[in-house]
């Protein structure tokens, strides 16, 4: 790979539990050593892990499951930004290596026509002012069938549940070709380490520029879930730190730091 850090130390498994849980272990392991930019990959997970606690991403052979291991020298604030450079790059070595266009679904999904490709977690351990470390965590469904997947999260989901709809995968995308899962994994992880080092030496103005154009949510009606709190208005902005501005029907501006986002009404 043509990376100076990320990648530079690679666990590959045949199957795990979650490739984030081991990642996180291995980071709180290595708290006084160097475990900046190494990466686990399996090819199957039995427990992949979602942004929302309760969520898990399943995760069978076909797809992309890994999770890096940063030591950031951002500010404490500008954690919130990791999702979304992962995004970025995610995008980008989508559009390189199979030309489909992509979305990004404010805070950490990527959308294909509507439906989910991919998604992104970020756990990160924070003391005061300074952080210990990062974990991303990405899955990209690429070569799986997004019927069989879909069936199979529905029966699990009650068959009602909307959580669990607008799924794809990029073989569907492609009319059932096959992608190269490593030369996509090769692409997206020279993509962050250019997002990531591009956040550490200016800043976020770039980045929040690029997301903004890439934005499923921006300029759309939303329905906001945050904790007991469930609101609607239209999302206007993201600001330098990655939050998502919605502007209720009262004219509130509310700020959006974490939370469900769904997109009810397209742009007009």
């Amino acid at each position: 790979m043509h990376t100076t850090v990320i990648g530079e130390t690679v666990h590959f498994y045949k199957e795990l539990s979650s490739t984030q849980t081991l990642a996180v272990n291995l980071a709180e392991r290595k708290l006084r050593e160097n475990a900046h930019g190494t990466v686990i990959i399996a090819e199957r997970q039995r427990c992949g892990k979602g942004r929302i606690d309760e969520r898990k991403w399943i995760s069978p052979k076909g797809g992309i499951w890994l999770s890096i291991i940063l030591k950031p020298k951002i500010r404490v604030t500008q954690t919130t930004l990791l999702p979304f450079i992962a995004a970025l790059a995610v995008g980008d070595a989508i559009k390189e290596k199979t030309q489909l266009n992509s979305r990004i679904k404010w805070p950490n999904d990527i959308m294909i026509q509507d439906k989910k490709v991919s998604g992104i977690v970020v756990d990160t351990s924070i003391d005061a002012k300074t952080i210990n470390y990062a974990v991303i965590g990405i899955g990209i469904n690429a070569n799986i069938d997004a019927a069989k997947l879909s069936s199979y999260v529905s029966r699990r989901c009650g068959g009602i549940n909307s959580k669990c709809f607008g799924i794809t995968s990029l073989k569907n995308e492609l009319s059932g070709k096959n992608v190269n899962i490593i030369v996509i994994m090769q692409s997206f992880l020279e993509k962050l380490e250019y997002y990531y080092f591009q956040l550490e030496k200016e800043g976020s103005k770039k980045i929040i520029t690029k997301l903004k154009e890439r934005s499923e949510t921006v300029g759309n009606s939303v329905l906001v879930k945050q904790d007991k709190e469930t609101f609607e208005g239209v999302a206007i902005d993201i600001d330098a730190d990655g939050i998502l501005l919605v502007k209720t029907p009262e004219g509130n501006i509310n700020e959006v730091a974490s939370g469900e986002i769904i997109v009810i009404r397209n742009r007009v």
